[in-house]
């Protein structure tokens, strides 16, 4: 562009710049400066877009206020910015704010070039993408080092932007602009806020420019006064012509004062005359807030304040204020009013007059003077009181100036200073008693005199409405006389049967003037009172009747003592007779019927029962029962339960009023048609027998007269229970004893064990009932069950049992007394035996003889606490017989064994002197014939050689060999067993030697399908054993037990230690032997295989074998089952045959 032509735009611009400061400088506070100086800006300088943001320091964001686009521009697009951007905030960021803040003027082709945050990219790139923006610049609007915003303008490719000292102008100018522009919104917010506060509190506004005397009144000021806004102008007349002219001067004086400087606000109250006519109190209050040059007053600005409520409320307390001061100045009680020293600061004359002395005597003083020392410290307490906030009355004797007494009743409290609240001293008021004191002690006596007679006075007027009544008189009505007087005298109550009415006495005392006769009336409670009563008429000085005066006698006593003796009268008439009948009676039944039936009708009840007390269950039980109710004979009342279980447990006697409100109530009685009830308990000397109980059904119905009849009846019950039980119990001593003796003979007829236990529960039935029964007797280690009766089977019972595993038998044994378990479902002590799931009670009673316990016999019942303490004494009687019974038995038993075992030990020693004989004679014989065998089986072989194969003679000469040595076999078996050979002996090893025997056969045995198991216990110890003398005891049994099981089976050796001895164990499956047979295996030529299969010898050699070893063989056998020998041998013999040789080889 040429000189002259950038000129021609210089000037251009400058005119620009100065139409931009003229409009901004016209801008009203309603518009908005941001919008106007973006349009104008456009214009200005020609751009396509102005974008204006404005700075909140309060958030540190830039927000969008307002965007401006080329007139002929996209109107869309326009929209889009407007909408998209306005009223959005985002931080500047740290970088940009400084180049903006530093630069102040910032052109760029491009907004994001200008780093202008987050937005800048959207905003251009919307820019050029819809105009092809060539520049951007970025004013930055600041006045006075204050950040105010950021100017964003745009042009078109094709334009120029302005140089930036010029932006730089239109950015000042903006800056200035906007500055002024938000301090004057700024302060006419601040305005019309404060306005608006003080009307809407009521207040007036006025604003006064005092070099023109124009006033502004708020509308709320000319409202005050009754106008419309129109109706006042705003000339300082408006103010001046309404004012009180007696108010004039005083507001005058105010403003002087304030417009020199004396006051720092101007205030006045005074009277404005409102558009009807009438005058408002107004508290005005003002300040100058402007000056002149020359330093006169310019503006004052004030407020308005309707205070004619509180200047009328002031002028009605000091109306009032004075109304009390002449009501306390004129009235007849004294008035005194101290400080907090309690100096006199006001008096009234009446307080004055009443001390006899003038106000200088108490005014600056204490008023305490003029009490009597004795008084002082009543007033003291009553000053304390005071101070701290308390009102009080008392009366107080006052010494006047001349000496004389003045009884005063003093009413006083604190007054406290009314602007701080604090305490500021008394006021007391005075009142002269003295008179009313004088009176009240006339009376006092008059009504002393009165309230000591003995008889009962009763004043009425003459419609009988009661004016007086002596302190006799209240005390037998239970009543406070000030509740008796001022009502009827019918009030006090009658009884028609037995007196005259009330209003009977009035109308025949009205008539004849005088009354006498009996009248019943009845106390506050309820009680009555039985009075001889005297009325008559008291007439006045004209002898006109006045009033009616009644004087009575309280003869209730005489009354009651004369009824009591009736009753007495009848109730030891009706005890006496009852006694009769109780005496005559020995059944139980009877008896307890006589026993209700009678109380029944002496206390005149609806409902009777009697409970006898259970000891063992410590409950009771109802017997008999009649009256109203369902009778429910059999109920059980535990200990504590309802009215009956309380008599129990407290041993006294009990009245409920009415048991369906009743604390203690059973649950288990629903609704009751006899609620009130009375019970008391049966005892004889110490014991509760039981408790008879009565019903009625009216509430409150027994008395303690009651009580004492039903206790008496008790007493008679309890001695006619006990000789009734006495001769029960006699009777039952003498069948019980019958029974013993029948049962100790039934006992004493057999010793077989098995029958006696039978007889004994038999027997046992007839003295104690039971469901089930059993006989446990002491064994070495457990209790045997070894009868029972009432078992379903003999599994039920047929255990043996361990006593300390069951604590209730374990009981029995240890502290030898009878136990009973009432209830199994809750006796902890219980421990369940096979076959007790039905029991549910249980008596164990101990079999003791000669101080030696034997065993028990126990009872079962499948009813709860079915057994009692006599039942077990009666069961001990019969145990005792028992014993003695099982303890015969077993003697018996003893002594036939012992017999049995005698004849056993003398067949034995006649058995082995039998033996030994034999055994002689087996030596004998053996010697003898040992040669000719020896020789024939010699010539008999010697023949057989000779003799054609298969020919007659080579198979008889074949069986002459067989039997020949045969023969041989049994001579040498008979030498066997006559000779006492040496044993040699060795240490081996047990199970080696019989192993070693069990090889010789173990392909024969196998040959006959039997399995063979070995069960060898390691680590025995070595035996001192003549091991082939042992090889031959094992060889036989084992050949045994395999000839016992021709068709297979299971052949099982087994060896063990069992403590000081070693056991070898031979067990077959086979045939078995008969018991007939089996004591006799060990006899000399007994044997059980058919003829020429065996000698009889075997086990008869094998039994000397092992007893030479100091050993012995037991022998177990079942028929069809199998045998089992056991050889055992010691080991202790062996030890010491070990240190024996080991001294020798030593």
């Amino acid at each position: 562009m040429n000189e002259q032509g950038k000129q021609r735009c210089d000037g251009v611009l400058l005119g620009n710049l100065n139409d931009y400061v003229l409009v901004l400088s016209r801008a009203g506070f309603s518009e908005n400066l941001f919008a106007l100086a973006a349009q104008q800006l456009q214009k200005a300088l020609d751009a396509m877009a102005v974008l204006m943001f404005a700075y909140e320091a309060q958030t540190d964001n830039l927000v969008a206020l307002h965007t401006t686009l080329q007139e002929g521009e996209d109107l869309r697009l326009a929209r889009i910015l407007g909408r998209g951007l306005k009223g959005q905030s985002w931080r500047l960021p740290a970088a940009s704010r400084a180049r903006l803040l530093s630069e102040r003027v910032v052109l760029e082709p491009t907004l994001t070039g200008i780093s202008f945050g987050e937005i800048s990219p959207r905003i251009g790139a919307l820019l050029e993408r819809a105009f092809g923006v060539g520049w951007f610049a970025a004013l930055v609007l600041q006045q006075d080092e204050e950040f105010l915003g950021v100017a964003v303008i745009a042009w078109k490719p094709e334009s120029l932007p302005p140089v930036t000292a010029a932006l730089q102008a239109f950015a000042t100018v903006t800056s200035s602009a906007l500055r002024r522009w938000r301090a004057e919104n700024s302060l006419r917010e601040s305005e019309q806020r404060w306005q608006f506060a003080l009307e809407g509190a009521g207040d007036g506004v006025w604003d006064w420019n005092i070099q023109t005397d124009r006033v502004f009144f708020s509308r709320q000021w000319k409202a005050m006064l009754g106008y419309l806004e129109h109706e006042i102008g705003v000339s300082l007349s408006e103010w001046s012509s309404r004012l009180h002219p007696e108010d004039q001067l005083g507001c005058q004086t105010d403003l002087t004062r304030h417009f020199n400087g004396e006051t720092p606000v101007y205030q006045n109250e005074h009277r404005l005359r409102c558009k009807d006519g009438s005058y408002k109190w107004i508290l005005d209050r003002g300040k100058i807030v402007e000056w002149t040059a020359d330093g006169r007053p310019l503006r004052m600005i004030g407020t308005h304040t309707d205070i004619t409520a509180r200047k009328q409320a002031e002028a009605n307390l000091q109306q009032l204020k004075e109304f009390n001061e002449s009501i306390v100045l004129n009235m007849t009680e004294g008035v005194v009013m101290t400080d907090v020293q309690g100096r006199v600061v006001f008096v009234n004359p009446a307080m004055i007059a009443m001390l006899g002395c003038d106000a200088g005597a108490l005014l600056g003083h204490s008023w305490e003077v003029f009490v009597p020392p004795e008084n002082q410290a009543v007033v003291h307490a009553a000053d304390v009181r005071r101070a701290a906030g308390q009102s009080d009355r008392y009366e107080l004797e006052l010494r006047r100036k001349d000496g004389r007494s003045v009884s005063t009743l003093v009413s006083g409290g604190p007054h406290f200073n009314l602007k701080t609240g604090v305490f500021a001293g008394t006021v007391a008021v005075f009142t002269d008693i003295t008179e009313r004191k004088r009176a009240e002690e006339a009376l006092r006596l008059q009504s002393l005199v009165l309230d000591q007679i003995q008889d009962h006075v009763t004043i009425t007027d003459l419609d009988g409405r009661i004016t007086y009544v002596n302190d006799i008189e209240s005390r037998a009505l239970k009543q406070p006389r000030e509740a008796l007087i001022g009502r009827s005298v019918e009030d006090y109550g009658e009884d028609p049967v037995r007196g005259a009415t009330q209003r009977e006495i009035i109308n025949r005392t009205l008539q004849g003037g005088y009354w006498r006769g009996e009248v019943v009336n009845y106390a506050a409670d309820g009680s009555e009172v039985i009075f001889d009563a005297r009325t008559q008429l008291i007439y006045d000085v004209d002898g006109a009747p006045l009033v009616m005066c009644g004087i009575a006698t309280d003869i209730t006593e005489r009354k009651q003592v004369e009824m009591e003796l009736r009753r007495r009268t009848a109730v030891l008439a009706g005890l006496n007779e009852t006694a009769l009948a109780l005496a005559a009676q020995q059944d139980l039944e009877t008896l307890l019927r006589i026993m209700v039936e009678r109380s029944l009708l002496m206390l005149d009840a609806k409902a009777g029962s009697i409970y006898l007390f259970r000891p063992l269950t410590d409950d009771l039980k109802r017997h008999f029962y009649c009256g109203r109710e369902d009778p429910r004979v059999g109920d059980v009342i535990r200990r504590g339960e309802g009215l009956v279980g309380k008599v129990l447990d407290s041993r006294q006697s009990l009245i409920v009023d009415d048991y369906m409100s009743w604390d203690g109530r059973s649950s288990q009685y629903g609704v009751m048609e006899c609620p009130a009830g009375i019970g008391v308990p049966v005892v004889w000397r110490t014991r509760v027998l039981g408790v008879l109980l009565l019903r009625d059904a009216v509430p409150r119905k027994f008395s303690e007269a009651d009580r004492t009849v039903l206790e008496s009846l008790a007493s008679l019950a309890a001695a006619a229970l006990e000789n009734t039980r006495l001769l029960e119990t006699e009777r039952e001593q003498r069948h019980l004893a019958e029974t013993l003796r029948e049962v100790a003979a039934v006992l004493s007829s057999s010793l077989n064990r098995e029958r006696v236990l039978t007889l004994i529960l038999e027997q046992l039935a007839r003295v104690v009932a039971y469901d089930s029964a059993s006989i446990m007797l002491t064994g070495e280690s457990t209790l045997n069950i070894v009868a029972a009766r009432g078992f379903q089977s003999r599994s039920q019972w047929d255990v043996g049992l361990r006593a300390e595993a069951l604590e209730h038998i374990q009981t029995v044994l240890e502290e030898r007394h009878p136990v009973i378990i009432l209830d199994i479902e809750v006796d902890t002590r219980w421990q369940r035996l096979p076959g007790s799931e039905y029991i549910r009670s249980w008596l164990g009673v101990p079999l003791v003889v000669q101080d030696r316990v034997i065993g028990l016999i126990n009872l079962d019942s499948v009813q709860p606490n079915f057994y009692t303490a006599a039942h077990g004494e009666l069961t001990v009687a019969f145990a005792n017989q028992a014993a003695i019974a099982i303890e015969n038995a077993r003697l018996y038993e003893d002594i036939r064994q012992r017999m049995d075992d005698l004849h056993r030990a003398q067949a034995q020693l006649v058995q082995s002197a039998k033996m030994a004989a034999i055994g002689r004679l087996a030596a004998g014989i053996a010697h003898e014939l040992n040669n000719p065998l020896t020789a024939i089986l010699l010539s008999a072989k010697s023949l057989l050689r000779h003799m054609p194969e298969a020919s007659e003679e080579q198979r008889e000469l074949a069986a002459i060999v067989d039997e020949t040595r045969r023969t041989t076999d049994i001579v040498r078996g008979l030498l066997d067993f006559s000779r006492q050979t040496e044993l040699r002996r060795q240490w081996v090893d047990v199970n080696q030697v019989l192993q070693e025997s069990l090889a010789l056969v173990r392909r024969l045995i196998a040959q006959r399908g039997i399995v063979i198991q070995e069960l060898y216990a390691p680590d025995l110890p070595q035996l001192y054993l003549d091991a082939n003398r042992m090889k031959q005891v094992f060889l036989n049994i084992i050949t045994n037990a395999a000839d016992a099981m021709p068709k297979s089976g299971q052949l099982t050796l087994l060896s063990e230690r069992a403590g000081a001895e070693v056991s070898v164990r031979v067990r077959d499956t086979g045939t078995g032997v008969s018991p007939e047979h089996l004591h006799r295996l060990f006899e000399p030529f007994f044997t059980t295989k058919p003829v020429g299969e065996g000698t009889g010898l075997g086990l008869s050699v094998s039994l000397g074998i092992v007893q030479d070893h100091g050993g012995r063989i037991e022998v177990e056998s079942r028929v069809g089952e199998g045998s089992c020998f056991n050889v055992i041998l010691p080991i202790a013999v062996t030890e010491r045959q070990r240190l024996l040789g080991e001294e020798m080889l030593g």
